[in-house]
C-alpha cells in the first residue's frame, strides 16, 4: 500500500505537469533544481551519521543510522534516468531504507 508521502508526491507531480506543461526538451538543470527542491520537503527523523565520500572520482556518502551494527552495508543507486536525483535528493530515502 503506497504511503501518504508517496500519494503527496504523485499529486505534486501530477499537479507540475499541468502548471508547467512539457517545453519539448529536457532542461536538465531545471529538473535537477526541481528534484532537489521537492527531496528538501522530506525528512527523516532517523539519526544517523552522514560522511561524504569518494569512489574513483564518483560522489558517494556513508549513512549510518545509529541503531545499525558498523559490520552491516547495503549498496544504492538512486534512479534519475541520469538527469535528476543526487546524494541530497536520495539522503532522506536512504537513510529510512537503511
Amino acid at each position: 500500500m503506497p504511503s501518504v508521502q508517496a500519494h503527496i508526491i504523485r499529486e505534486l507531480f501530477r499537479i507540475r505537469r499541468f502548471i508547467t506543461p512539457p517545453a519539448g526538451s529536457l532542461d536538465v538543470k531545471k529538473q535537477r533544481a526541481a528534484t532537489e527542491a521537492l527531496a528538501n520537503q522530506f525528512k527523516t527523523s532517523i539519526d544517523a551519521a552522514f560522511s561524504p565520500a569518494d569512489v574513483d572520482g564518483i560522489p558517494a556518502a556513508w549513512i549510518r543510522p545509529s541503531q545499525v551494527p558498523e559490520e552491516r552495508a547495503m549498496l544504492y543507486f538512486h534512479g534519475g534516468s541520469y538527469n535528476c536525483g543526487s546524494i541530497a535528493s536520495h539522503r532522506s530515502l536512504v537513510t529510512n531504507i537503511a
